[in-house]
């Protein structure tokens, strides 16, 4: 199972099912984004390694760390139409909070593949969490942000309203 852990999304994630292209011609994905470094979400696959037989201890060993990095994450069951060159789709993508307008570009993108399967089952894309100068690259007031990746002709741009992204304690974003 991809990172969203399913096919509904949880509330700190949005499904794109939107046209894939600008070509009649084109043909529509279904793809899951999900804000993949989220406590929700990283409880959430904690837990699905704990019921594919984990120990608990191993299967949350990652959960007491804060991440580094916001993580987002891209799932479906063709990948393949956002295409295999990660530089490319490190070029294409960003975050853009509604306030300061100011992209913040991936510092990494990587593919997720199940055991043995070859195709990825998800692409993560890892922003910063400070600028250069050390400020958060989301402010703590932000209301909301829009992720986009592009690869050839599929765009896709999920917004995240982070006002609604919290849990017990406090934001989750």
């Amino acid at each position: 199972m991809g990172p969203a852990g399913g096919g509904s999304a949880p509330p700190s994630s949005s499904t794109s099912g939107g046209d894939a292209g600008g070509s009649a011609a084109s043909r529509q994905l279904n793809l899951t984004v999900t804000w993949y470094s989220s406590r929700t979400i990283r409880e959430a696959t904690a837990r699905e390694k704990e019921l594919e037989g984990t120990p608990a201890d191993v299967a949350r060993k990652d959960l007491a760390a804060d991440p580094t990095a916001y993580e987002v994450a891209v799932a479906g069951p063709d990948l393949v139409e956002l295409g295999k060159n990660m530089d490319e789709l490190k070029e294409h993508s960003y975050l853009l909070p509604k306030t300061t307008k100011e992209k913040l570009t991936p510092v990494s993108v990587s593919f997720q593949r199940e055991k043995d399967k070859v195709l990825p089952t998800a692409i993560i894309f890892s922003f910063a969490k400070t600028t250069a100068s050390g400020e958060p690259a989301i402010a703590k007031n932000e209301k909301g942000v829009v992720f986009f990746t592009e690869a050839g002709e599929t765009p896709v741009k999920v917004q995240f309203d982070l006002s609604k992204m919290t849990d017990k304690l406090g934001t989750d974003y």
